[in-house]
């Protein structure tokens, strides 16, 4: 996917996406425009953009890291509780060595997922609203 491939129909509120290098979280969609509100302490300013300016940001293991998904016998696992062996959702662990992504399984359904805005809309549509929400992608 490139930036001309990005568009507002691949998007949902609170999705990740790269403004010049920099992740921003969607925050409305009008038209081909998002807006987003920068990180910035005691800014509370609006910003809109075009979304041919936002690239998608490319998922990575240390980002599925750092949202605790766990590694385990070639699956990444995202923990739903504290009891062991319980997990709500596991990715196959392709995207470390191949460009082609992870795949996502889910009964009989599997799903290549290459970036983070994809696996948040995944997320979403498991009902892991609140994980999809608050995903990072930078420490």
């Amino acid at each position: 996917m490139n930036s001309a491939e990005l568009n507002c129909k691949s998007l949902m509120i609170g999705d990740l996406v790269s403004y010049n290098g920099t992740p921003i979280k969607v925050e409305n969609i009008h038209g081909d425009c998002i807006n987003y509100s920068p990180d910035i302490p005691y800014v509370q300013e609006e910003f809109f953009i075009d979304i041919a300016d936002v690239k998608p940001i490319t998922l990575t293991l240390e980002i599925l890291e750092r949202n605790r998904f766990e590694l385990r016998d070639g699956f990444l696992y995202h923990r739903i509780d504290e009891k062991p062996h319980h997990y709500d959702f596991k990715l196959r662990n392709e995207g470390v060595f191949s460009s082609e992504g992870y795949t996502l399984e889910c009964g009989i359904y599997h799903l290549t997922i290459r970036y983070v805005h994809e696996l948040q809309n995944a997320l979403r549509l498991c009902g892991l609203d609140e994980l999809a929400d608050n995903f990072k992608s930078k420490e």
